[in-house]
């Protein structure tokens, strides 16, 4: 009998607690908490991403830092990227097929993020749902 009672209390200090909560409603615009950590932009699959304003990163002159906010590419990746383009300067993005552990799928999703000439315009992290 206890038992019950304790959780009715229970379970009705929770329906209060969510009541207020709805009530609330969702913070005005502008008094939203920042979250900690670094930005990450998430981007649906098949979006033109550097169209989009998301931005782009130049292959050619990005650091290690600029290329590992790309999709799919860590700082290993990246440094293969700068080892490779040290040799030779990168003309068309389907170069990258030639950097170890770059294949034809990620290349897919690098796509939208890359050029050859221009500037870096990418500012944070970007994963993309699969």
């Amino acid at each position: 009998m206890r038992r019950q009672l304790l959780v009715g209390v229970i379970a009705l200090a929770s329906l209060a607690s969510a009541a207020r909560a709805d009530e609330s409603g969702p913070p005005a615009p502008g008094n939203e908490a920042p979250l900690p950590g670094p930005t990450i932009v998430i981007a649906p699959e098949g979006a033109d991403r550097g169209a989009a304003g998301v931005g782009v990163v130049n292959i050619n002159l990005a650091t290690i830092e600029e290329l590992a906010r790309l999709p799919g590419i860590g700082p290993a990746k990246a440094q293969a990227i700068v080892a490779y383009r040290a040799k030779a300067k990168f003309v068309r993005k389907e170069q990258l097929l030639s950097v170890r552990g770059i294949g034809p799928k990620l290349l897919r999703r690098l796509r939208p993020y890359v050029v050859v000439e221009g500037a870096t315009t990418l500012r944070s992290k970007v994963r993309v749902k699969r």
